[in-house]
């Protein structure tokens, strides 16, 4: 590691917190989940627990209490882009599967065309393959796979009532 850096890491501010719940900006109070110039993207706030490693910055009863923040605020219809993706993940780090299951499997906005290619958005804007779309699918895929909150083994156990088995070949677990 490149001379001070440890220092640096060790001296950033927390993420901010508002009521108990991680905010995207310092200084905000509560009503800025209900203000649409603020509360349009939920990407970087679930980030911290899902897609970037563990860390003690993020304290997992804070994320998990923002996860299902962003789950009732923004749920299926404002979801778009790279958070589809994001909240799967997310959801599989902080112990809720059978959430992940749903986010990557319920939503009309996976959808796919007849040669199995990922459409842009589920618009159908654009002609396939729309890799982006395949590679941020098949990554959401391999993430919940072989990395979750818990697991039993290599593989999480995605499902309490046995409705999923879910099995994978030299998947190793993200960052």
């Amino acid at each position: 590691m490149p001379d001070g850096w440890t220092q640096r890491a060790e001296n950033l501010a927390l993420p901010p917190q508002v009521n108990g719940l991680y905010a995207v900006y310092d200084g905000l109070d509560s009503t800025w989940w209900n203000d649409a110039r603020l509360n349009g993207d939920p990407r970087s706030i679930i980030m911290m627990q899902g897609m970037l490693p563990e860390t003690l910055a993020v304290d997992p009863e804070v994320a998990l209490g923002t996860a299902s923040k962003v789950w009732q605020v923004w749920g299926d219809t404002k979801i778009r882009g790279w958070v589809r993706p994001v909240l799967p993940i997310n959801s599989a780090r902080i112990g809720k599967p059978e959430r992940a299951m749903y986010q990557l499997s319920a939503y009309n906005d996976w959808k796919f065309d007849d040669a199995g290619f990922a459409i842009r958005g589920g618009d159908g804007g654009t002609r396939p393959p729309f890799l982006p779309g395949n590679a941020r699918f098949l990554y959401v895929v391999a993430h919940c796979a072989a990395d979750s909150h818990e697991s039993n083994g290599d593989v999480p156990d995605f499902s309490s009532d046995g409705s999923w088995t879910i099995k994978h070949e030299g998947l190793l677990k993200a960052l």
